[in-house]
């Protein structure tokens, strides 16, 4: 299980989500294990796991939301 942020995935109408990222890029993504669950909600955390996918993150100005 990896942290994906919400503006590079996309949902269609069957309940499917896309990732915009290469299929090696989320398969070598920071795990989200049991034992980091509390650092999720770290800003540090938040700002890595965005660069790691490329995306702006959120609380940016003039990011993207899905």
């Amino acid at each position: 299980m990896v942290a994906v942020p919400w503006n590079v995935m996309h949902f269609n109408g069957n309940g499917d989500v896309r990732v915009n990222a290469p299929r090696d890029g989320v398969e070598r993504a920071p795990s989200m294990q049991p034992e980091l669950l509390p650092t999720l909600l770290d800003h540090e955390w938040a700002v890595f796991i965005h660069s790691y996918f490329g995306a702006k993150p959120y609380w940016e100005p003039n990011s993207q939301h899905a």
